[in-house]
């Protein structure tokens, strides 16, 4: 029953993760994402908390990094790219998000995962 309607939940925020998959790049505001699940911005913001646990903006970030934490270990591109890449306006802020998010610098972070 729980499981449930927890499954049920995230189906309705199923559209903004395909969003997100596609889009992460460019700047996603909250009334676009609640658009694409067809949700007003507030219900939308109470739902997406309530149902991932976070805010929808921080969980954007954290899925940015997440993703830029992929292609530094791989070694797509330079770490300016990267943020770019990632929708981050500046490589400082990127590197501050970053770094607060996983501990190190993406530079430090590249280097003991290519070491």
């Amino acid at each position: 029953e729980m499981l449930d309607r927890e499954r049920k939940n995230l189906q309705r925020l199923q559209p903004v993760f395909d969003l997100l998959e596609q889009n992460f790049s460019q700047p996603i505001k909250v009334e676009e994402a609640a658009r694409h699940c067809a949700m007003s911005t507030s219900h939308f913001m109470r739902f997406f908390k309530m149902t991932v646990g976070q805010t929808f903006r921080s969980y954007l970030i954290s899925f940015r990094v997440a993703k830029a934490q992929h292609m530094l270990m791989n070694n797509q591109g330079s770490i300016a790219e990267i943020s770019q890449e990632m929708g981050f306006c500046s490589q400082s802020y990127f590197g501050e998000v970053f770094k607060a998010l996983v501990g190190t610098t993406p530079r430090t972070y590249r280097c003991r995962r290519l070491a």
